[in-house]
């Protein structure tokens, strides 16, 4: 399966274009950070997105701002990577961003402080 159709280089941050969420492994159970896609840039645009489907924040960022945009047909479930937490949701717990949506995560520094993304 590819992940990233198209991706640029566009000033200092990096754009990916035609992004496909992977869905759960079977029906009825959610998508866990292993099985969803890595979000690849940070701009983001998710295209093909099955019932379910996920896309995974990195770990391995500080004070990083990621931006996400659902242009598929469902509703994208954006996971913190493990051990990280969204906002004051419970650790390893994801957000959904509807069809047409989009939001921004600002990490932070877990060096100094918690594993958290914080979202607008």
């Amino acid at each position: 399966m590819t992940i990233v159709s198209q991706a640029i280089q566009n000033g200092p941050r990096t754009y990916a274009y035609g992004l496909t969420a992977i869905g759960p492994a079977s029906a009825g159970k959610p998508t866990t950070q292993a099985q969803a896609a890595p979000v690849p840039a940070l701009v983001s645009v998710w295209t093909n997105i099955p019932p379910g489907g996920a896309c995974v924040l990195p770990t391995n960022v500080y004070v990083t701002e990621y931006i996400i945009l659902n242009r598929g047909a469902n509703t994208l479930i954006v996971l913190p990577g493990p051990s990280w937490s969204i906002e004051t949701n419970a650790v390893n717990t994801g957000v959904s961003i509807l069809r047409g949506g989009w939001a921004t995560f600002l990490s932070g520094d877990p060096q100094s402080g918690p594993a958290i993304w914080y979202a607008r």
